[in-house]
């Protein structure tokens, strides 16, 4: 059946395509919501949580210091300076390949997840003076390792004056020794 509207169109069912519309609406509506989403984000408060050994050792990796810590058995400077890689860089790649495959087999406790659960009410940045990942098995979005990763590597001979220590020339090798 046709039906006249303003000015003398005709119009049926048949000639009147409203696929394009339903289209546009739909990419429109998924503008909006990511639109929504991001002023959402820049809403939320900031929470900074600066974490350390306490909460790593919950998973079982074992600290630094502390009862039976890895500076009891160790010293620091034959493992943790320059001049101890210079000095016997086995030692060292040793060492922390021994604390990569602990971080194997170890999985991120309550308080790595309750960190990323607070992402849904603050926009949250995680500090940490750990080594391992957990926070990032957990899912956390926002991290700075004061010390490093265990599993993150670079060339020594990678610095340039334009981009210093670039992230770019960082690798992940994983936990096996």
């Amino acid at each position: 059946e046709n039906k006249t509207y303003s000015k003398g169109n005709n119009f049926s069912e048949n000639n009147l395509n409203i696929y394009p519309i339903k289209e546009n609406l739909s990419k429109m509506n998924e503008e909006m919501a990511k639109n929504q989403k991001a002023q959402e984000e820049e809403e939320k408060k900031k929470l900074v949580v600066l974490t350390g050994a306490g909460i790593s050792a919950e998973s079982g990796i074992q600290t630094f210091r502390g009862g039976n810590g890895l500076w009891d058995n160790e010293p620091v400077e034959a493992v943790a300076s320059i001049e101890g890689w210079y000095d016997d860089p086995e030692r060292v790649i040793d060492f922390y390949n021994k604390r990569r495959a602990q971080l194997a087999t170890v999985q991120p406790n309550r308080a790595h997840i309750i960190l990323k659960e607070l992402e849904e009410q603050f926009d949250v940045m995680v500090v940490t003076q750990n080594v391992d990942n957990l926070h990032e098995r957990a899912g956390s979005s926002h991290i700075i390792h004061l010390h490093g990763e265990l599993t993150k590597v670079r060339p020594v001979d990678c610095y340039t004056d334009q981009d210093w220590y670039s992230e770019r020339y960082v690798s992940d090798i994983g936990y096996e020794p």
